[in-house]
């Protein structure tokens, strides 16, 4: 090993030493210990793929968490980068080609695949339909995860960045109670048949938020 691969060798061990360092309160919270987010992080930085998987993670959170600054009270900002989060990652773990035929809905499917059993029933029993538009009120997953990427994209596009909204605790003092819920709407059904559905939530950004990174963690460790 001449000097030019041992000078590399050394940088990319301190870079690692540094990411390690600085993405460790970041992880720590979806972790049992600070050992386990740290073999996380360890695992993470073996390989490229995961390594990459691990800070867009990191970063579109970031993001995502700093839109209340740019315009409070508009969660479809912050799902325009819970929804990248999900398809960068999913896209991380197909071939190019693979990715571009699924297509960016399909990836958003897909990342949820690897959803925890308690993260889907918290969706399914915080975002539902309105008892009042239909008898039957418990939402698939999938079709969840298809309004999400429709409020993401009527937000990207600047059609509708408003209508949507999430429990707020600040705002909304009721939301302790039991049977309370925030009314809000989301559009379902075929590209060219969308219907606007009353939606019933308890869900905050946080809750919301939480669920994206559990489900990319487990994407991220489908791949040590």
């Amino acid at each position: 090993m001449d000097e030019i691969d041992i000078s590399l060798k050394k940088m990319d061990e301190h870079v690692k030493k540094v990411i390690a360092q600085e993405s460790l309160p970041f992880w720590l919270q979806y972790f049992p210990t600070q050992a386990d987010a740290s073999d996380f992080i360890k695992n993470c930085l073996k390989k490229l793929l995961t390594r990459r998987m691990m800070l867009r993670t990191e970063w579109y959170v970031e993001i995502a968490d700093k839109m209340p600054k740019i315009h409070d009270s508009r969660p479809a900002l912050q799902v325009i980068f819970l929804v990248a989060l999900a398809e960068g990652i999913a896209r991380r773990r197909f071939t190019k080609k693979e990715a571009d035929d699924m297509g960016p809905t399909q990836l958003v499917i897909d990342f949820f695949r690897y959803i925890i059993g308690s993260d889907k029933k918290e969706l399914e029993m915080k975002f539902r339909r309105s008892l009042t538009s239909t008898g039957y009120h418990q939402l698939y997953i999938s079709s969840i995860i298809r309004i999400l990427y429709q409020v993401r994209n009527d937000a990207v596009h600047g059609e509708d960045y408003w209508d949507f909204s999430l429990v707020d605790t600040k705002r909304h003092k009721d939301a302790h109670e039991p049977h309370w819920r925030l009314m809000t709407s989301g559009w379902l059904g075929p590209r060219k048949r969308k219907r606007r559905i009353t939606v019933e939530t308890k869900l905050t950004y946080e809750n919301l938020r939480d669920i994206f990174i559990r489900t990319a963690i487990q994407n991220i460790q489908s791949k040590f």
